[in-house]
């Protein structure tokens, strides 16, 4: 079988767990960018994959429940191969925005999540991020991420953040 990786560069506090064979990574304060969208505005109109600037990014990622990121470049023979299975799934899948980030124009973007491997898949649930693995997903793998991340209950991520990050705090103080 395929090995799940996950690899966060990100100057922020993350925790992982398992999503079956695919991996997760949480996110929070993922907030680099304030500019803001209406919820479902312009991503979920006519459109089934959209490409995303760096100044619309924060907006995409705080006003929709669920965002997929395809990190990707012109030049990239899998990105090549797996843009057709990221629209595919796409078009399944209305009440979620797939979006695609190309490496090559939104270089500090793709530093921020320390991007070193393309395609990078990465998604979103709540504005936290929870799913990261460089490599392209076979398309049953990229709908099982997507039925996976439905089950998340994001009140119990949140809450493990809050955990995590005041252990982190004590920890820091005892020092």
């Amino acid at each position: 079988g395929q090995k799940c990786v996950c690899r966060v560069k990100l100057k922020v506090f993350f925790h992982s767990r398992s999503l079956g064979c695919l991996s997760f990574i949480a996110f929070p304060n993922v907030y680099f960018f304030k500019q803001g969208f209406k919820k479902g505005g312009l991503y979920r109109a006519n459109m089934a994959v959209v490409d995303v600037p760096e100044p619309e990014f924060a907006g995409i990622i705080e006003n929709d429940e669920l965002v997929i990121l395809d990190f990707w470049a012109e030049w990239c023979g899998p990105c090549k191969a797996y843009g057709p299975v990221f629209k595919r799934v796409s078009e399944d899948h209305p009440d979620v925005v797939f979006a695609k980030i190309n490496t090559e124009q939104e270089q500090a973007l793709s530093q921020s999540f320390g991007i070193r491997s393309i395609p990078t898949t990465i998604a979103f649930k709540d504005g936290i991020g929870v799913f990261m693995m460089p490599g392209a997903l076979p398309e049953k793998d990229l709908r099982e991420l997507i039925v996976k991340l439905g089950e998340i209950d994001m009140d119990e991520v949140r809450a493990q953040i809050a955990a995590d990050e005041m252990a982190g705090e004590a920890g820091q103080d005892s020092q």
